[in-house]
């Protein structure tokens, strides 16, 4: 089930569009090779652009959702500006987003409790195809979404 989820990810992640408005400007190699674990590296257009990047923001842009009681709408992914990843025990992902407001409401998307399905933090499929239907508002967000990546153990995600 869980191999099935990851591709269906994929697709999600190809749905998304490669992120078309990346912002980020490419950062010479020399920059990287004097990069030691625990420090940031800027993530480069092409990897902003990798499936990995992109699901691990639609990823934490659903747990920021599901933690933020501010609105009662879904913010749905519309573009990784730019961001950073840091070698720890996972990694830790600093992504500079933009979240787009929908018409839909969060507890019509996933009921009163609000969860995820389980909790890994990943999307369910189920969840997934109700957010793409959403339609828009005009209302936009700029934010940092920081994401612990631990693809190994029981949750996947957490925002840190």
């Amino acid at each position: 089930m869980k191999i099935q989820f990851l591709i269906f990810l994929s697709l999600a992640a190809l749905a998304y569009g490669k992120s078309q408005c990346v912002q980020s400007e490419s950062h010479e190699s020399e920059q990287s090779e004097n990069l030691h674990v625990g420090n940031q590296k800027p993530l480069s257009i092409e990897e902003l652009n990798l499936d990995t990047i992109i699901q691990t923001a639609l990823n934490a842009t659903h747990l920021y959702n599901l933690q933020d009681n501010s609105t009662k709408n879904y913010y749905k992914l519309v573009c990784i500006k730019s961001g950073t990843s840091q070698l720890v025990a996972g990694v830790i992902y600093r992504l500079n987003v933009t979240l787009q407001k929908t018409e839909c409401l969060k507890s019509d998307l996933f009921g009163e409790n609000l969860e995820s399905g389980d909790d890994s933090g990943l999307l369910s499929m189920r969840s997934l195809d109700n957010i793409e239907n959403c339609k828009l508002s005009t209302e936009t967000q700029d934010i940092v979404l920081k994401v612990l990546s631990t693809p190994w153990k029981k949750v996947f995600y957490q925002l840190v």
